[in-house]
Order: C-alpha cells, then sequence, then structure tokens
C-alpha cells in the first residue's frame, strides 16, 4: 500500500503542474523541462530528505516550485549558440529575471530553471532604520542563501550520492550563513 500511496502523491504533484502548464503559452521544451525537473525532485526527495534531515516535507515544497510556475508570465529558453546566450556566456549569467513583468529568460538545464524560479520568488524584507549597517545586505544575503540552499536537491544530490562541486555554488558565503542560521532557528 505504501507503493500506491507515494505514486498516488507523485502523480498528484505531477498532474498539478500539468494543469498549471496546460493554461499557459509556453513552448514545449519549457513545459517538458520543466516535467522534467519537477520529476527529478519528486522522485529522488525521499532520499534526500533522509540524508539531509532539516529540510521541508516533500509535498510542500514540489507545490512551493508549481505555485512559483503559475505566477511565472513567460519563460524563455536561451541556447548557448545563440546571440542571447553568447551574451549569458559573456556576462557569465545562466538566466535573467524580471520580477516586475514575471519573465525568465534560461539556458536549458533543469538546475538554471530552478534557480531562476527561486529568484522570481525571492522574499521582500524590510528591517528597522536602527539596523541600517545590514538593513540591504542581510535581506540579500538571506535570499542568495535560500536561493542556494534550495537547489541543492538538484545541483549535489542525484538520487545515490551528494557530490557538491564548490564551483557550482555561486556564493558559498552566503550558502553557509543561511544554512547556519536555519539550523539554529530550528533547534
Amino acid at each position: 500500500m505504501r507503493t500506491n500511496d507515494i505514486l498516488l502523491k507523485f502523480q498528484s504533484n505531477n498532474s498539478k503542474l500539468e494543469a498549471v502548464l496546460y493554461k499557459k503559452k509556453l513552448s514545449g521544451d519549457v513545459k517538458n523541462l520543466l516535467l522534467s525537473m519537477l520529476y527529478r525532485i519528486t522522485s529522488s526527495y525521499n532520499d534526500y530528505a533522509n540524508i539531509k534531515v532539516n529540510v521541508e516535507e516533500k509535498n510542500k515544497f514540489a507545490q512551493d516550485i508549481i505555485d512559483m510556475i503559475e505566477k511565472c508570465e513567460n519563460i524563455e529558453l536561451v541556447r548557448p549558440s545563440s546571440e542571447e546566450g553568447k551574451r549569458f556566456i559573456k556576462e557569465g549569467i545562466t538566466y535573467e529575471v524580471n520580477t516586475y513583468f514575471k519573465t525568465i529568460k534560461v539556458f536549458p538545464t533543469e538546475r538554471d530553471m530552478l534557480f531562476a524560479l527561486f529568484k522570481m520568488n525571492d522574499i521582500k524584507m524590510y528591517l528597522n532604520e536602527k539596523y541600517n549597517l545590514i538593513r540591504i545586505s542581510l535581506p540579500e544575503m538571506l535570499n542568495e542563501g535560500r536561493d542556494i540552499n534550495n537547489i541543492e536537491i538538484i545541483r549535489d544530490f542525484n538520487s545515490w550520492s551528494w557530490n557538491t562541486i564548490p564551483g557550482e555554488i555561486s556564493n558559498i558565503d552566503c550558502n553557509l550563513v543561511y544554512q547556519n542560521l536555519q539550523m539554529l532557528v530550528r533547534i
């Protein structure tokens, strides 16, 4: 019975995403990449949660991703060989997010797509004026750390092993501070 429950939960997340994508005017390649990304996350999440321990519940994490996709107005894949792709490479970026128009331009990889979705959904934090020295830097650091932490399931975990390559983490300092704060808050 447990296997059936797992399959029903997966089908539920997959069905929800398919329903969202059906309403969106996105290319087939974008839809396939989003479905592939969610499949990869949901299929390896239980093993990831066993290893990492301090994570959100799988269905909540999947639903958050589906909600982020639903909020996007447009997602466009950028091929590395295109003019825009060459510009991305020259600037050292893999995605562009416009939070005002709710659009994403991204290289066609699951990792970059997930990172762009989390960037679109950055939390707006405001600190009191008395914390003037850290008013700007702290929210930016926490958002960056949260985004880096959330893509870890695709970036570092492949269902049977953990493979962290420091060069793939865009800001190790933000990641370290965020994960340490996360552990302190949950204790």
